[in-house]
Order: C-alpha cells, then structure tokens, then sequence
C-alpha cells in the first residue's frame, strides 16, 4: 500500500511461534477508518496486511495522530491470523513512537489506569505498576 507523501509512519513488528518451537504460517491485519487529510485528498479505509515469514513480519503503518490528516487520534484494529492468535484489538500508532512489537502489546479493556496508554498496555508498563 502506498501512503499520501509526507504521511507520518510507524514501524511495527511481530514475531509468532508455536508451542512446538515451530514458526507460525498466517498474516497481521490492521484496518483502519477513512481518513480524510486536510488538502482534501481521501484516504479510503483499507487494511494492511503482513504475511508472516519464518513467523515474524515487520513493516510500516501510518500513525493515528499525524497532524496533516482528519481526523487525528483513531485506532487500528488488530488481527492476528495465526493459530493461537489472540482475538481481535485495538491499538494506537502514535507518530513519536519508536516502534511498536506486538509481541509487548497487551489487550486491555476499560477501566484501565490513567497512566497506561488507550487502549493498549506494554509488558513494560505493567511491570512498572
């Protein structure tokens, strides 16, 4: 999938191996709404998608707060194609962010702490708490 010139991306990763130490075969979906960018041009809602080889996959996606798109701060939903993949998801892809490895993304649901970011936590937040 090609993204609008200038649009703000981040990296993504996961890794996925069975119980038997075996690489898993399946694919990541992240779908996401319509956005419309400010210059008027539409961004029709469309899933990315992440065929896993060797059972990891990396790639990019654009970050839901990018300040050049309406409308900023929307969620991906996540799904994990993949025997044992955890039911669907949603996460934030913020344009500051590092990169986000799905393997430390931990579902939650609400209520959740005001110090852990929506509507995800990270393996290191929870030990922090």
């Amino acid at each position: 999938m090609s993204y609008p010139s200038g649009w703000d991306l981040v990296n993504v990763t996961g890794t996925y191996i069975g119980k038997n130490g075996v690489p898993c075969v399946g694919s990541v979906t992240f779908s996401s709404p319509q956005l419309v960018l400010r210059s008027g041009t539409i961004v029709p809602a469309a899933d990315i998608v992440f065929d896993l080889v060797n059972g990891t996959f990396s790639g990019q996606i654009p970050a839901t707060d990018d300040p050049n798109a309406n409308p900023v701060g929307w969620v991906y939903t996540v799904t994990e194609n993949v025997p044992g993949g955890r039911q669907g998801y949603q996460i934030v892809a913020p344009h500051t962010s590092p990169g986000i490895d799905l393997s430390t993304v931990v579902p939650v649901t609400m209520p959740m702490p005001p110090t852990f970011g929506f509507p995800y936590v990270t393996l290191a937040q929870l030990a922090a708490e």
